[in-house]
């Protein structure tokens, strides 16, 4: 892969390290990664948006053209795109920064924009059931815990399906920048690249950086969402959409993928497991603050 960096984008590798199925390296005394991209939509549309905005693009991990002013480079038909950090990849990732990132202003009209929660969620969950029934025997920890999240997944989907037919959006509900993917381990690095750019509500954001600070083991995110809540407000219908997110257990699904893949071994998922009535009694605390707030309808299994 040093040789194929090297001719598409006239840089010499140093110390690459293969991450699964991307790359990472110096060059320069700067960090890139080497990355498949594999979103449906135009990676071009996602960073034109950012060319002119001064304020933000030196926080944007930039991503580089390659020999043929081309933003995506084709290895055996497998698109890749090369970008550097222009951030420290070591530092926490906070809410604070998603914070500041949604106060953005910027028009998002380029960017996908993904607001059928619901429906997405109903899709995934047939997968899987499929994926259950027809290969489940290899993997038991899976299989033994899969019905409990697909419940919590069905309980999700009803809230938020409730909260549309019952609510009306505000003027705070527009959609603003956001992100496909905030990974379990809080990567601030996936925060600040433009191929994992979104539009869509503001509560998406906040309520996977929640759900996955707990996971993590964050021990000040009760301070942060507090801090957080003193400059966000959210209408009635927003608040229904953030706490139907917290409902959905995108930290497991997350894991249960890597799992499938052969990424990780099917004993990562007890990391998850074993958390099972912690973060019930965490939802609890989560959903109660909420109702304090905002006029959303109580969970019964939550109070």
């Amino acid at each position: 892969m040093n040789n194929i960096v090297e001719y598409f984008y006239k840089i010499k590798p140093q110390n690459m390290i293969k991450m699964g199925v991307n790359y990472r390296f110096e060059y320069n005394n700067e960090i890139y990664y080497f990355e498949i991209y594999n979103q449906n939509s135009d990676i071009e549309k996602n960073i034109s948006i950012f060319e002119n905005i001064n304020t933000i693009k030196p926080l944007l991990n930039e991503i580089i053209l390659n020999k043929d002013k081309e933003y995506i480079t084709k290895i055996d038909n497998i698109p890749y795109y090369l970008y550097k950090l222009n951030i420290n990849e070591n530092i926490k990732l906070k809410l604070a920064d998603i914070s500041y990132l949604s106060n953005v202003n910027i028009n998002t009209s380029n960017l996908k924009t993904v607001n059928n929660w619901s429906d997405l969620w109903e899709q995934r969950i047939d997968y899987h059931e499929r994926q259950i029934n027809e290969m489940g025997k290899k993997y038991p920890l899976l299989v033994e815990s899969f019905n409990y999240y697909a419940s919590l997944t069905e309980t999700a989907i009803s809230y938020i399906k409730n909260t549309i037919l019952e609510e009306q959006p505000t003027i705070l509900d527009i959609n603003i920048l956001s992100h496909r993917h905030i990974s379990n381990n809080l990567n601030i690095k996936d925060l600040y690249n433009p191929a994992n750019f979104i539009a869509d509500h503001k509560a998406r954001d906040v309520s996977e950086y929640i759900k996955k600070s707990f996971i993590n083991g964050n021990k000040n995110i009760y301070k942060e969402i507090n801090e957080y809540f003193k400059i966000h407000y959210f209408s009635s219908y927003g608040a229904r959409l953030l706490m139907g997110r917290l409902l959905y257990p995108s930290y497991y699904f997350e894991v249960y993928d890597e799992i499938f893949l052969g990424q990780e071994k099917e004993k990562k998922i007890t990391e998850i497991i074993s958390k099972v009535d912690e973060y019930e009694l965490f939802l609890k605390k989560i959903h109660l603050y909420l109702l304090k707030n905002y006029h959303i309808p109580e969970i019964e299994w939550l109070k």
